[in-house]
């Protein structure tokens, strides 16, 4: 099954997608107001954890979790202290699970719930499922300062995460321009992650799809090469492969 949150306008409702009888429900009881949220199933599939955001005027910092029920569908699990990313929040931030399907990271995003402003974001959060905590992630910024928004990010068969392309900004306040970074994201033993730099892609860009491939490459679909004085949208496709990380 698919969750998905209506963002196109600022909705209050959560739907889910039930592909054997092809059919949307609404999630009854369930208010989330949010434009640009991130979503990624965790604790190896058994929640689907939605973070960041906005309701267009503020961000939208707690993690809200959804739980398949098999009478009911999907319904809210709700927590008496749910965990919240730091402030000012983040949207259209990229989210995926790490620690062997367990964990939640979010990567990049905006700051600013104006989507009108360029505000990409270097830092990454881990949200612990267990222990509901959230703590610091690796740095995936660009290759300049000012991080990334809109960023693909993909776990590989083997734990790692490969972050790649989004919008970036020369300096702040700067006119967005697409971006050709790649991050390829290791956990640790001690159980936090590091980030390492990828190769650059051969075209940068933003609104992009990856897509992990059976043998650990990633498949680079689309999107825009926004740059400062012309665009394309993109209609190419790459299949990636990362080098290997270890010794």
């Amino acid at each position: 099954d698919e969750i998905q949150l209506k963002h196109t306008m600022t909705t209050d409702q959560v739907e889910w997608f039930n592909p054997s009888t092809n059919e949307y429900k609404v999630i009854g009881g369930v208010s989330l107001p949010r434009k640009e949220p991130s979503l990624a199933p965790v604790k190896e599939g058994e929640l689907i954890a939605v973070a960041g955001g906005t309701d267009g005027s503020a961000m939208a910092n707690e993690i809200v979790y959804f739980k398949w029920d098999a009478t009911a569908g999907f319904k809210r699990e709700m927590l008496a202290s749910p965990p919240k990313l730091g402030m000012p929040g983040r949207r259209a931030a990229a989210a995926v699970a790490v620690r062997s399907g367990l964990d939640l990271l979010v990567l990049g995003g905006y700051s600013d719930p104006d989507p009108a402003k360029v505000t990409p974001l270097a830092s990454s959060e881990i949200v612990g499922t267990a222990t509901l905590m959230v703590t610091a992630g690796p740095t995936v910024g660009s290759t300049g300062p000012e991080g990334r928004g809109d960023i693909c990010a993909v776990q590989l068969p083997d734990g790692t995460v490969l972050a790649i392309g989004g919008l970036t900004v020369d300096v702040a306040g700067a006119p967005g321009r697409s971006d050709g970074s790649t991050t390829i994201i290791k956990s640790t033993a001690a159980g936090a992650a590091q980030g390492l730099p990828g190769p650059p892609l051969a075209v940068p860009r933003v609104l992009h799809t990856c897509t992990a491939l059976q043998d650990g490459s990633v498949l680079v679909l689309g999107g825009l090469n926004e740059q400062i004085t012309s665009h394309e949208i993109l209609q190419d496709a790459w299949v990636y492969q990362p080098a290997p990380t270890d010794p």
